[in-house]
């Protein structure tokens, strides 16, 4: 069988070399054509069976020369291929409109390269794993192919044939309709997403006339099919969906399995009655399938976006090959950036380009590389073509220019035309925030000043860059090394290297000092016998030891760090060792521990004195207390009016009340803090808990303006601390009350046979997202001082919630009110 022939249309030699030992290694014929003239002609011979199209060719624009191939013989369902550099989503948009079947960004991978040919062209050696045992497993069946799609309907139709089926094409519902009519097939496998009449309708079609309603029915579809879309599928009649893959494995598969059925005789493959009409619910199926291909349409738009982030890193990760490269041919960095451009130029398919970088010394900007100008331009080009102001504002500023600008400045023109170009893009070359340079890429042809070419070209400016500032660091490492020998004498610190066995090989002054021996009693000894510690914590690699004790000759100890690095040389490996000598730190530690337990010590007496202070002060409030109930109740029973007297005592009663609040949370605060909150267990209710706290607080909410509700599913009975219980639901509905806004409050009491559930809710101001995973902190001290948060009491509420073994979230949104959740295992 003659070998399949690709047309190869590349005006670049070495990319059309590389493309044509990929291709015919792998068993295609290749055909080159290095324009679109001889293009033309080797397809008015005879179609090949592909064409891979570069799209910037010296003759013509690659997107009428895709049109002109369409119009020839052979040429309207062949799979066309764009090879480019990088496309913008314009020009992908027009690419695909103009004809092509598919894009592929340059440089690609030759393993890639192959595999999106043969999807569209497979080799006649290219079989499934199973083939020996599909292997003519379709012959005497015969399938009908439906597909919008020319290109997929070919490749299907190949597919099936490779396996035996005889295959019968159609370009959608309507046209398959009316063949199976004509003659029913034994199966059939239609694309689900198709114009006028899509695969759901075909399938209510077939199923609703009795002579085709006993046929297989395999629906296939490139975007993913959501359960749902697969409930409908099969209430519309198919018996099976699958992924389009670009083997057609699955749907082979499917195909084989449910026409061995039919031809063996077993029970029919789809078991529904015949229907003589159309079911009474076929138009909410109908509309069913629409939302959902409307859904399918929207994974395609979005599966396309992806193609299109796809292709632009594809493209910025060959900018970065490009770059690496050609530093790791050559450390010049001019030899190095001229390798670069012209890499990075070729993947972008811009015609030219230049990098400018300032001087050293902060001087002016010189050219360092070009690509794409003749000799003559060279001068030129190094002034900048006059504009040498644009130029040094670009790097002085850090900002890019897409020229021409709107509205174009005066010297825009001028610049474009001395540059022969019809757009550029000027951009900074800047690292680690530090401008270098600028670089500088126009096009005779291409639109830079869309948005995507933007971000293209700052992915190669933040190569260049990187470039730059990498030669630049060997330039500087080669430097250092002329100061390695007087640095290391220098030195603060001591310093040894060692072999791979751990024997020092050299150490400076500070080694002395710090070891008390000379340089020559050092050398040859081994690192463990020094510091005695085992060599292999730091000659496997990088490495820290700390606080190692060393005894010196004149019998002092000291202690030291050890730091470790294993350096590989063109010889042996070895090992750095950076010595510090840390006695001094360790006495102070040593001094800062003693301080610290004697802090401790002070802070847990400061806490015994703070508990002790909040429990005295109870007792005075205690009495306070009743002096204030008696008043009240004396002032009722005077003979003459005493409202104000008793408004007056009642504001004292409410606020000797709170104080008291204030103290146990204050009390409870410190418990906490110290880790000793001791909970006092008793079978409780905790509807009716929650009842006593509202009624509590009613005087509040009406003060407020606002209702509480309280509901439950009857009591709600567990083992808790009923007085930290009270605290938490006097918390949390004292909160409610306060940022509700004056609306209701609601308090719903539930539970279950091992959980007690508690959420209380308000209407008010809501909660930001980035406050919420904060709010159960000790304290929001920002949100306090503007009036807007809980303070310390929801830190107490999550502390008493989680002594309780239980949790409290919360659930709200700014303007619409939150909700509070308490769940705590109702105990033993």
């Amino acid at each position: 069988m003659a070998r399949p022939t690709v047309l190869v249309v590349e005006d670049n030699p070495v990319t059309m070399k590389l493309v044509s030992v990929t291709l015919t290694g792998a068993g295609y014929d290749v055909v080159s054509a290095p324009d679109g003239d001889t293009a033309l002609d080797v397809m008015a011979k005879g179609a090949p069976d592909l064409v891979l199209q570069d799209i910037l060719l010296p003759d013509r624009d690659g997107m009428a020369l895709v049109a002109e191939l369409r119009k020839l013989p052979g040429g309207a369902e062949l799979p066309i291929i764009a090879y480019s550099g990088f496309l913008s989503k314009s020009e992908e948009g027009r690419a695909l409109a103009a004809g092509f079947t598919a894009l592929l960004v340059k440089p690609v991978e030759p393993s890639r390269l192959l595999r999106a040919i043969s999807f569209y062209l497979p080799l006649e050696g290219e079989k499934r794993e199973n083939e020996e045992t599909q292997e003519k497993a379709g012959a005497g069946l015969r399938v009908l192919v439906v597909d919008d799609d020319a290109t997929q309907r070919k490749l299907i139709a190949f597919r099936l044939s490779e396996i035996g089926f005889r295959v019968e094409l159609a370009a959608g519902g309507d046209a398959a309709l009316e063949k199976a009519l004509e003659d029913p097939p034994d199966a059939i496998a239609s694309d689900l997403l198709m114009p006028a009449m899509n695969g759901f309708a075909l399938c209510l079609a077939v199923r609703g006339d009795p002579a085709l309603n006993r046929i297989p029915i395999v629906l296939f579809s490139s975007s993913p099919v959501a359960e749902d879309g697969r409930e409908l599928a099969k209430n519309t009649g198919a018996d099976r969906v699958v992924p389009r893959t670009h083997d057609m494995a699955v749907l082979i598969e499917a195909l084989l399995d449910l026409t061995a059925r039919k031809r063996n005789g077993s029970a029919p493959v789809h078991d529904r009655p015949t229907p003589r009409s159309p079911a009474p619910d076929t138009g909410k199926a109908f509309t069913h399938a629409h939302r959902f291909l409307k859904h399918l349409e929207q994974q395609a738009v979005t599966s396309t976006e992806l193609i299109q982030t796809c292709t632009t890193q594809a493209a910025g990760l060959s900018v970065l090959s490009s770059v690496t490269d050609a530093l790791s041919r050559s450390l010049e960095i001019d030899s190095a950036l001229e390798d670069a451009l012209s890499c990075c130029l070729e993947a972008g398919g811009v015609s030219a380009g230049a990098v400018f970088l300032a001087d050293p010394d902060g001087g002016a900007l010189r050219l360092r590389a070009a690509s794409g100008f003749r000799d003559d331009q060279r001068d030129e080009l190094a002034r900048f073509f006059g504009q040498g102001r644009l130029l040094e504002e670009v790097v002085r500023e850090g900002f890019a220019h897409a020229l021409p600008r709107t509205p174009p400045a005066s010297v825009d023109a001028d610049l474009l035309s001395r540059a022969e170009a019809r757009s550029a893009l000027l951009f900074p070359l800047a690292v680690h925030g530090e401008t270098l340079g600028a670089l500088f890429m126009g096009s005779s042809r291409r639109d830079l000043t869309e948005p995507d070419w933007s971000h293209f070209a700052r992915t190669v400016a933040t190569q260049m860059a990187q470039a730059v500032s990498l030669a630049g660091s060997f330039a500087r490492l080669r430097a250092s090394e002329k100061r390695y020998r007087s640095l290391v004498e220098h030195a603060n610190d001591a310093i040894l290297s060692l072999d791979a066995q751990g024997k020092v090989l050299e150490a400076n002054r500070r080694a002395e000092d710090l070891l008390g021996r000379p340089a020559r009693d050092i050398v040859g000894s081994r690192f463990e016998l020094i510091f005695r510690c085992d060599p292999r914590l730091l000659l496997e690699g990088r490495a820290r030891v700390r606080d190692l004790e060393v005894k010196r000759p004149d019998g002092k100890t000291v202690f030291a760090d050890v730091s470790a690095g294993r350096v590989e040389t063109d010889g042996a490996p070895i090992v750095l060792a950076i010595v510090r000598d840390v006695t001094g730190r360790k006495r102070a530690m040593e001094r800062l521990e003693k301080l610290y337990l004697e802090a401790a010590d002070t802070a847990r007496a400061c806490e015994d004195f703070l508990g002790i202070a909040s429990h005295e002060l109870k007792k005075p409030l205690a009495a306070l207390q009743a002096q204030v109930e008696a008043v009240l109740l004396d002032a009722h029973k005077a003979p003459f009016p005493a409202q104000d007297l008793g408004a007056a005592l009642a504001l004292v009663r409410e606020k000797t009340l709170r104080l008291e609040k204030l103290v146990d949370a204050l009390l409870d605060g410190s418990r906490i803090a110290a880790g000793r909150l001791k909970l006092r267990s008793e079978e409780i209710d905790l509807a009716g808990l929650a009842r006593e706290v509202a009624a509590r607080a009613k005087d509040d909410s009406d003060r407020a303006g606002s209702t509480i509700d309280v509901r439950s599913q009857g009591s709600v009975v567990g083992r808790w601390d009923r007085a930290r219980l009270d605290v938490v639901l006097s918390n949390l509905l004292e909160n409610a009350i306060k940022f509700g806004r004056g609306a209701p409050v609601s308090v719903e009491v539930s539970g279950d046979e091992t959980l007690a559930r508690v959420a209380v809710s308000d209407q008010g101001i809501g909660i930001e997202p980035e406050r919420q995973a904060r709010l159960f902190e000790r304290a929001d001290r920002t949100a306090r001082a503007q009036g807007r948060g809980p303070g310390l009491s929801l830190w107490i509420v999550r502390q008493i919630v989680e002594a309780h073994s239980g949790k409290i979230r919360v659930a709200s949104r700014p303007g619409k009110g939150s909700t509070f959740t308490v769940e705590i295992p109702r105990g033993p």
